[in-house]
């Protein structure tokens, strides 16, 4: 009795197992490219008027050009982890780059991001 209650047990493991391992296939990893459409397709664009009447909600998705004019690197060249300040409609904008992507100071770019009073990076795309 004990080793068919056993047997069942298993038996009713096995399939489950393999009913999660078949779902895992069919629910695949977003790709680097799927997230990369995704944040550019939630991130809105706003006027240097909406950010300082403070009319952008913090949280939001912003996407911004603009020129790298400074960085705290103490190089040309801007790391993960690196601020940077992005002149935009002759605005400066703090910037905190989380992206590997190699950038440096003049570089033209387009920041889509998380705004917090500052823009935190999810992607970059260099001009």
């Amino acid at each position: 009795m004990l080793k068919t209650t056993i047997k069942s047990t298993l038996i009713i493991l096995l399939l489950f197992l393999t009913g999660c391992s078949a779902k895992l296939k069919e629910n695949s990893f977003p790709t680097d490219e799927d997230f990369e459409k995704a944040i550019v397709s939630k991130s809105s664009s706003y006027s240097t008027e909406e950010y300082q009447n403070g009319e952008v909600p913090l949280h939001e998705y912003i996407k911004m050009k603009g020129k790298i004019i400074k960085s705290d690197s103490k190089s040309k060249k801007i790391k993960k982890g690196d601020r940077f300040v992005l002149l935009n409609d002759g605005e400066e904008y703090q910037i905190f780059n989380e992206q590997d992507k190699e950038l440096k100071i003049e570089d033209e770019i387009t920041v889509y991001g998380e705004y917090y009073g500052f823009v935190k990076t999810s992607y970059i795309e260099l001009e």
